[in-house]
Formats: structure tokens, C-alpha cells, sequence
């Protein structure tokens, strides 16, 4: 078997379970999106964190 057979075959299994490739997609994308946002809040807030750190200055 060559690739071309190979991702024919994939793409007709894929429109044989429409619904299941769709709802597979759908949460390979959420997962993505999930990990993305909290590392940009984890992010954020060690940020805010450093910046509320450095107000209260060296003598406290």
C-alpha cells in the first residue's frame, strides 16, 4: 500500500463516520483551545503576581 491509498482510505473511513470524526475533531479542538487559555492565565497571573511583588518595594 502507497500513502495515496493509504489517505484515500482514511478519508473514506472519515465520511463513512461523519459524526464521530466531526465529534472527534470537535474535541481534539477544545482540548487545544483549554491548554492554550491556561497557560495564557498561568501567565498572566505570574505576571500580575511579580508586578504587585515589585510595588511593595525592598523594605518590607
Amino acid at each position: 500500500m502507497n500513502y495515496l491509498q493509504i489517505l484515500a482510505e482514511a478519508f473514506r473511513s472519515m465520511n463513512g463516520n461523519r459524526l464521530r470524526s466531526l465529534l472527534t475533531m470537535l474535541g481534539i479542538v477544545i482540548g487545544i483551545i483549554s491548554v492554550v487559555l491556561l497557560l495564557a492565565v498561568g501567565d498572566s497571573m505570574k505576571r500580575f503576581i511579580a508586578k504587585e511583588l515589585a510595588q511593595l518595594g525592598t523594605n518590607m
